[in-house]
């Protein structure tokens, strides 16, 4: 999702280095939701397995438009001082 000015507006009461920690903590948590997906991909997605790594998979998409987002705001606030 690509944010409008406006939509940028209405976050800008939260700070900078918040937003920036939001985001390392986000690449974190998707990485380790990659690492689970990987590691039930190497034993092979069966009947007990397949609704966890669905669900895992669904997080690492959220998690990705997550860090889009924040890295929008970010990118625009590095270049609109």
């Amino acid at each position: 999702m690509t944010f409008t000015d406006e939509q940028i507006k209405k976050v800008s009461h939260i700070p900078t280095a918040e937003v920036a920690a939001d985001l390392e903590d986000a690449k974190r948590e998707i990485n380790g939701y990659e690492v689970e997906m990987r590691a039930i991909e190497s034993v092979g997605i069966n009947a007990t397995n397949k609704v966890r790594h669905y669900f895992l998979s669904a997080k690492v998409d959220k998690g990705r438009n997550f860090v889009s987002e924040l890295s929008q705001i970010l990118n625009h606030r590095n270049n609109n001082p």
